[in-house]
């Protein structure tokens, strides 16, 4: 038989006793047998399904954690941050506190340090209450009569310069073209167009016209307390400005030349009386048109 014929009935297992012998006795015996012998030899890895997944299921779950625990101390350090910039940003701004004196009003005011204030109509004044105790500084947009209480430097800034004093009575206007500060009381320093300017009492200090006078004064406190605007060398529109805060009133000039200088003063008190006192000086007249004053050249 040929070996072709006993290898196929060897590997089907029908190979007769004799067929058996004559196959064991042939090389391609020998070979396949050891083949046969190595496969039944070959395993393959056991993989224990249950063990496996619950190992998937730990490695899993600890990186889970890990990505949980990262989260968690990203928020933390978030929300610690988003507390402190809250608590930087509340501490840093100014605790402004604004007083404001309307048109035809006057109004008294008391500092923290027991300084007073008193705001002429249509002024403004500010300060930073929650650190007035180490700086004792105030915005002045008007005119206000001040009575500083010792101690460390006060200071008034305005949109001209800046009056420094340690304790003292002055007086400030800062309007529009206009500056000026009077002593009453001790000294004042004021720092204008990159100088330093010192008053003692009675003295007084004017910017204006880009001009600057340092006069005399005989005033013991200013006019305005007693209801009264008085002036000395001052451009017409300056002084109708003023007439329009007290009395809370719109002024309108027609063809009239309002950088007429003016010397003298009105009261606070009447309107007509007070208009007399600016136009018959200036040969001027005026009409009352509803809530308007128009000041007119006199025929």
């Amino acid at each position: 038989m040929k070996k072709e014929n006993l290898l196929s009935k060897w590997l089907d297992h029908s190979l007769t006793d004799t067929e058996q012998e004559a196959f064991e006795q042939t090389d391609a015996f020998r070979s396949y047998q050891k083949i046969d012998q190595l496969a039944q030899s070959f395993k393959a890895p056991e993989f224990e399904v249950a063990s496996q997944y619950a190992l998937l299921q730990e490695k899993k779950a600890s990186e889970e954690s890990k990505t949980t625990s990262w989260k968690q101390v990203a928020f933390r350090i978030a929300a610690i941050f988003v507390i402190a910039f809250g608590l930087y940003w509340a501490l840093s701004q100014p605790s402004n506190t604004t007083f404001t004196a309307h048109h035809s009003e006057h109004i008294s005011l008391e500092l923290p340090d027991a300084s007073e204030v008193i705001l002429n109509a249509g002024s403004e004044l500010t300060y930073d209450d929650a650190h007035w105790n180490t700086n004792r500084n105030v915005t002045l947009n008007g005119e206000g009569y001040f009575r500083v209480a010792s101690g460390k430097q006060f200071s008034v800034q305005t949109s001209h310069g800046v009056v420094a004093v340690k304790g003292t009575q002055f007086n400030v206007i800062s309007r529009p073209e206009f500056f000026e500060v009077t002593c009453f009381e001790g000294r004042v320093e004021i720092a204008l167009n990159d100088d330093v300017h010192t008053l003692t009492a009675g003295r007084t200090l004017r910017w204006s016209n880009e001009q600057l006078e340092n006069q005399l004064t005989a005033l013991i406190e200013p006019t305005w307390l007693q209801h009264k605007s008085v002036f000395k060398s001052v451009p017409l529109h300056y002084v109708l400005d003023e007439m329009e805060r007290q009395y809370d009133i719109d002024i309108v000039t027609n063809d009239i030349d309002t950088q007429v200088i003016f010397t003298g003063s009105f009261t606070h008190k009447n309107l007509p009386t007070a208009l007399q006192a600016i136009t018959i000086p200036l040969t001027l007249s005026y009409e009352i048109n509803d809530d308007k004053i128009v000041v007119l050249k006199s025929e």
